[in-house]
């Protein structure tokens, strides 16, 4: 065999090796992605179920599921949902510290998730349950800050439920400040926004 031959046979074969290679990538890319997708699905549907039985006030329930699934998950942004339950289930409970301590776990795992909508909301309703926290433990300027925080993902948002639901944690805020000229002016917004509708 000539030995130009040998390299256009070694050559041919080194593109066809590297062709391979690249399509196996890809296929096992595509693989990788379709099992991600299967497994965000699936932890969806568990933590739709743990929100839902929330929702529907079996809140000792929703935190048990919490706790039983949370180690268990694959994604980060089901461990952050998981964790918000937890610390939401705390802070309904007074448990200030383990509320804490599960929603600062919460808003870490949501902030290592690409920014969209959804998460934007999600750390809304994270940073209130944080100022919250800090409300009932009388640490106001902490408090107000979160709230500041949801205010200003909220502006993005345009969402009108998680905007009346902010504006009157701090409203309380500075009522607990006795601030009441503040307070009574975000209570006065929070009433004429409102449209007078109990938020659900």
């Amino acid at each position: 065999m000539k030995p130009q031959m040998k390299i256009s046979i070694a050559k041919n074969f080194s593109y066809l090796f590297l062709l391979y290679s690249v399509f196996a990538m890809a296929t096992n890319s595509y693989q990788q992605s379709s099992e991600q997708y299967d497994i965000s699905v699936k932890e969806q549907k568990i933590v739709d179920s743990i929100y839902n039985l929330s929702n529907q006030l079996k809140r000792k329930e929703s935190y048990l599921g919490a706790h039983k699934f949370l180690n268990s998950m694959k994604t980060t942004k089901a461990k952050a949902q998981l964790n918000f339950a937890i610390a939401s289930y705390h802070s309904g409970n007074g448990s200030t510290d383990s509320s804490l301590a599960y929603i600062n776990r919460s808003i870490e795992l949501a902030d290592k998730i690409s920014n969209s909508k959804d998460i934007e909301r999600f750390l809304t309703q994270a940073y209130n349950v944080k100022a919250y926290n800090y409300q009932i433990n009388g640490l106001f300027e902490e408090s107000k800050k979160w709230y500041f925080k949801a205010l200003e993902i909220n502006k993005n948002l345009k969402n009108k439920k998680y905007y009346l639901l902010t504006i009157a944690g701090l409203a309380e805020v500075y009522r607990a400040e006795e601030d009441y000229e503040k307070a009574l002016e975000l209570f006065q917004e929070f009433g004429d926004k409102s449209d007078n509708k109990i938020l659900v």
